[in-house]
């Protein structure tokens, strides 16, 4: 299985590691090391990845780590992370 990233899980991803870099130069070096080893081992997601409690009629999964909501869906052979988004945003 491969693991694709769209244009806007691509930003968003860049995005949460540049606001934690901006607070915690060091957090931001665990927190991307966590998101390569979570790219890196496909099965790992299917296995910590939930479904979408708010929309459970769509195929996709989220992770999380820290505070931060990772989601993809997959498609034959291929995991899409199709987007980022800080939890802390939404409560």
């Amino acid at each position: 299985m491969k693991i694709v990233l769209t244009d806007s899980g691509r930003r968003q991803l860049c995005t949460a590691v540049e606001t934690i870099h901006r607070r915690d130069r060091d957090r931001a070096r665990q927190f991307r090391a966590e998101i390569e080893s979570l790219l890196t081992t496909p099965d790992e997601i299917d296995q910590r990845g939930a479904p979408l409690l708010e929309f459970a009629d769509v195929p996709f999964r989220e992770v999380h780590i820290d505070d931060y909501r990772f989601f993809f869906r997959a498609e034959g052979n291929t995991l899409w992370l199709v987007g980022v988004w800080n939890a802390q945003d939404f409560k």
